[in-house]
């Protein structure tokens, strides 16, 4: 017995990972039912999503263990037929950030947790019974970015020569499906004695969308769209008041109109094919879809960007529309201070957004020379300690709210600050109980049918966050959940649950803000 202690040490010494590596295992695990799930492979791969060792299997108790690995950066995701492709970290749709995992010891255990997943199939085809090939069913979801509730394309699959489209291992949410036919085949020959009254070469199908569906764990559901053709919408007119072309400037192109659809995702879609002719000053688009748009006007002028934005909602064709761009207005800001202390200092920034969100113009030494005519919003960001108590326009107060430019005209626009500031200390609760890693919104101007200005921040673990340096007023507050199966994210600002919450100079608020269960 003594003869073979050194081999045993031996054999205890060879089974331990180097100083330099480490071991990562875990456990994956349905969520709803707390049962282990067997048979999903998992992948361990770089930050370059290049495979750093051979999968591996979770047995029947859901465990998995990769061999020792260096002690960097590595990305952890779990596959099968049932669930799809799932990151660590990203269960929910919509979250494209993986988690990134950081052995901190010899050995790391982790936790994942997988939540069941449904199924839909359906079939695309015309209003007389002719299946479509080649369509994209997209599921969009909704997703809070850049302080605004957008659509985006989480999944997409296209119809096959039967017009049948599948979706499988869809992870529980709320989804926008619509129907893209694709763009070569928008163009189409009649199919019935009815499309005789739309003229075969402006016949297009166009995209068609369903009212928000819900998807929930283990369900499988059938959904079919019907497509009719219809005729294209022509957009047409001119703009007045910008100069002609000029060849001569050293600027190149002045003018530009560029026209995108509104028809999901705040930044549009790709600009259609038409645009400005700069020597008549006239435009023209043409084979447009029924939808919302936006019209962009740009005029290049000593190198500095003049814009106007129109919002068109396309029901008919427009031919004719007129444009007049008064000249730039030179506007000039003044501050004061409530008090003996000067808190000029404490303004960081100030910016002018255009009423439509689609611009910004940062104000340089409190004045911008060229602000184009039309409807605008202030945006300030303060230093802790000072806030805006008032400013006002030609004895109209501008705070909080959208204001008219006029244009050719100088403005000026007083900003008084001070330091009597409202706060707010809250907590997110559902059913009386708190909610760690929520998302709240508070609404610092405008309504939550025509939000302005947000205020946005994700509770810590404990369901609490602050709210500091606000104006006194009336604000208005929202919260829900962007990940894991109890997730669920508006469609718009006007489908959240939002309470009121008044806050006095100097008053610091305690609030409960319960989290938002939709209208779907």
């Amino acid at each position: 017995m003594p003869q073979l202690l050194p081999y045993l040490f031996i054999l205890t010494a060879v089974a331990q990972p180097p100083p330099d590596l480490v071991t990562i295992r875990g456990r994956v695990t349905n969520p709803v039912t707390g049962q282990p799930r067997p048979g999903v492979e998992m992948k361990l791969e770089d930050d370059n999503w290049h495979a750093v060792t051979f999968p591996v299997r979770t047995n029947a108790a859901g465990l998995f263990a990769f061999p020792p690995v260096k002690r960097e950066t590595w990305m952890l995701s779990a596959e099968n037929p049932e669930i799809g492709n799932v990151v660590y970290g990203a269960d929910a749709p919509g979250n494209g950030n993986a988690f990134v995992v950081y052995p901190p010891n010899k050995e790391t255990f982790l936790e994942f947790p997988i939540t069941p997943r449904g199924s839909l199939r359906g079939k695309v085809e015309t209003s007389g019974g002719t299946p479509l090939e080649h369509v994209a069913v997209e599921f969009r979801r909704p997703s809070f970015k850049d302080d605004r509730i957008v659509l985006h394309v989480a999944r997409v699959a296209r119809t096959n020569i039967f017009g049948e489209f599948y979706f499988g291992a869809l992870p529980p949410s709320e989804y926008v499906l619509c129907a893209v036919p694709n763009v070569l085949d928008r163009i189409v020959p009649p199919v019935g004695f009815l499309d005789l009254a739309v003229p075969a070469s402006y016949r297009i199908y166009t995209e068609s969308c369903l009212p928000p569906q819900r998807i929930t764990s283990n369900s499988s559901r059938s959904i079919n769209f019907k497509l009719s053709p219809s005729s294209s919408l022509t957009l047409s007119g001119r703009v007045t008041g910008f100069p002609p072309f000029d060849p001569k400037s050293p600027n190149g192109p002045q003018n530009e109109v560029e026209l995108k659809s509104l028809s999901f995702e705040s930044s549009g879609r790709s600009p259609f094919q038409g645009g400005l002719n700069t020597k008549t000053m006239e435009f023209l688009y043409e084979g447009l879809e029924p939808g919302s748009y936006s019209l962009r006007i740009t005029n290049i002028s000593n190198n500095r960007g003049v814009v106007r934005v129109e919002m068109l909602n396309l029901k008919a064709s427009i031919a004719g529309l007129v444009l007049d761009l008064k000249p730039p207005s030179p506007l000039r800001f003044t501050l004061t201070s409530d008090g003996d202390a000067d808190l000029t200092p404490n303004l960081e920034s100030l910016q002018l957004v255009s009423a439509a969100g689609y611009f910004t113009r940062p104000v340089k030494n409190l004045f911008d020379p060229g602000i184009i005519e039309g409807d605008y919003r202030l945006r300030a960001e303060m230093k802790e300690g000072a806030c805006i108590a008032a400013a006002t326009m030609n004895g109209e107060s501008v705070l909080r709210k959208r204001f008219h430019i006029e244009g050719g005209k100088e403005q000026i626009i007083t900003i008084s600050l001070t330091k009597k500031c409202g706060s707010f200390t809250g907590r997110v609760v559902r059913d009386g109980r708190p909610v760690p890693r929520a998302r709240v919104v508070a609404l610092l101007s405008g309504t939550p049918q025509e939000p302005n200005d947000l205020l946005s921040l994700l509770v810590d673990s404990d369901g609490d966050f602050n709210v500091s340096g606000l104006t006194p007023g009336i604000y208005q507050f929202a919260a829900w959940q962007e990940d894991g199966a109890e997730a669920h994210i508006p469609f718009s600002l006007a489908d959240a649950d939002f309470i009121a919450a008044t806050v006095a100079p100097s008053e610091s608020r305690t609030i409960e803000i319960p989290l938002s269960k939709g209208k779907l």
